[in-house]
């Protein structure tokens, strides 16, 4: 008969010692602002841009990154948001507006919410408005040079444009 084998209290102790411990420093450095989990960044999709692109002609596209920060075991997030100006080829922003409505239905989108707020299946989570192009100026996108010549040249233009935006959401 083997006698039976007792853990010694130092090691209970010592492994007791070391739990307490690795607690107490993600604890502090959650608190000092170290995220456990590493940001998680909700950008829509390329080729849902690209699927947008394609119902018009693109004037000028640019992103614009919000940041929200992360809580203990909630993971900070980037999210991104694509803005496309388009010419769809209306004589004014109502027409230019029902005219993207129509042809990203054409591609599978459909309304939610109010009128001109929009999702696809193929694109889950993925969200996108349309918007008139003083929405766009709103958000100080810089025009490429031809194109803010072009619209200095013909200011009303700028009434004839539809601004997409792009959201994803987890």
């Amino acid at each position: 008969m083997s006698p039976a084998r007792a853990t010694s209290p130092n090691r209970t102790t010592a492994v007791g010692k070391s739990v307490l411990a690795t607690l107490s420093a993600l604890l502090i450095l959650c608190g000092c602002g170290a995220q456990i989990f590493p940001e998680k960044i909700l950008e829509a999709d390329p080729a849902a841009v690209s699927e947008v692109r394609g119902i018009g002609r693109v004037v000028t596209e640019t992103t614009m990154e919000l940041s929200y920060p992360g809580k203990l075991f909630v993971r900070p997030a980037i999210q991104v948001e694509n803005y496309v100006l388009m010419d769809v080829g209306a004589s004014d922003f109502e027409k230019a507006r029902a005219t993207a409505h129509d042809r990203l239905q054409q591609r599978g989108w459909v309304t939610t919410g109010s009128g001109f707020h929009m999702e696809s299946a193929k694109w889950e989570q993925t969200s996108l408005s349309i918007e008139s192009f003083k929405d766009y100026e709103s958000y100080g996108s810089p025009l490429e040079p031809q194109i803010e010549k072009k619209l200095k040249d013909d200011p009303a233009r700028t009434d004839t444009y539809v601004m997409l935006q792009l959201v994803r959401w987890d």
